[in-house]
């Protein structure tokens, strides 16, 4: 990979401005015109579709979603859609988390829990949801 390992900044604002769009075109902007020109749309196309492959991770309710930075960074490499943040590594001790409490991960759709479920943490009794949330499985819904 190139240069562009370096160049990822801050991908988030507190106040839910519009942040890690505009920070993502700025940065990446040739390489993004360079993408859209070889998938043949424009520009803004392109972005939508970049949105919805990697921009929905969230850190609050009232916080913009960010880029998975990883996955947009191997994204511009090698300009091809794919599912980059699974590939980064399989999260073996999660897997065996979940098979060890038993946990039933359909339980994980339209799932809503309160601030209480990620209050606290204990080292010796780890709760599967903080970890998926931590490890960027889960997100915050706006």
């Amino acid at each position: 990979m190139s240069n562009r390992d370096n160049e990822c900044g801050p991908t988030h604002s507190i106040d839910g401005g519009n942040h890690a769009q505009a920070s993502t075109e700025q940065n990446f902007g040739d390489y993004l015109q360079s993408f859209a020109d070889r998938e043949g749309c424009d520009l803004s196309t392109l972005l939508v579709e970049i949105r919805s492959w990697y921009n929905g991770f969230a850190f609050s309710r009232r916080g913009e979603t960010v880029y998975n930075p990883f996955s947009l960074l191997l994204l511009l490499d090698g300009q091809d859609f794919r599912n980059y943040w699974f590939e980064s590594g399989t999260p073996t001790f999660l897997i065996q988390l979940i098979q060890n409490q038993h946990y039933d991960i359909r339980q994980l759709d339209d799932l809503n829990v309160g601030e209480l479920a990620f209050s606290s943490y204990d080292i010796e009794r780890l709760q599967v949801l903080p970890l998926l949330y931590q490890t960027g499985y889960l997100t915050i819904k706006g």
